[in-house]
């Protein structure tokens, strides 16, 4: 039998950063239906991979401790993505050192190297979203998908190899 694997991605943004946020969810879809559409055309020759995002608007219900949820949504995820704010956030400068004590693949998405260094993210390589090349909005959606996706495939080695 194909293996399957699900992925856990934990997206740790301000809540104010909602376009952003939209964007990265709409990718991961993008990618788990184009990987869905490709196992389909090998008639489930090779392994399904989805990715499963956990934001806390939508994973902690009223009334739960917010703070151990985090924790425990940090620990069990296999990628940490890091919506880079451009304002000082206390809680994103907290969800990315328990992705690094948790020694997580993080991927951080930001305006800029300058913003990464705020949250001590400035020794990995950034997915700067303000320096896409391209001549037009489609050329860089599209080279957005592609860097997303390698950094997802260098994070899933990485989980693999470390679970």
């Amino acid at each position: 039998m194909i293996p399957s694997y699900n992925f856990t991605v934990f997206i740790s943004h301000q809540h104010e950063d909602q376009i952003r946020l939209a964007g990265v969810l709409d990718l991961l879809k993008f990618i788990n239906n184009n990987v869905k559409d490709a196992v389909s055309r090998q008639q489930g020759k090779v392994p399904t991979i989805s990715f499963s995002a956990w934001i806390d608007s939508e994973n902690i219900v009223p009334g739960e401790s917010w703070r151990e949820n985090i924790i425990k949504a940090i620990q069990t995820s296999d990628i940490f993505i890091v919506i880079v704010p451009t304002q000082p956030s206390v809680y994103v400068a907290l969800e990315c050192g328990m992705a690094m004590a948790f020694d997580k693949p993080i991927i951080p998405i930001s305006h800029s190297k300058e913003d990464m260094t705020k949250y001590g993210l400035e020794f990995l390589q950034g997915l700067i979203v303000s320096n896409l090349s391209g001549e037009n909005d489609e050329a860089k959606v599209k080279h957005l998908f592609s860097l997303f996706s390698k950094a997802l495939l260098s994070a899933i080695n990485r989980t693999m190899k470390n679970g």
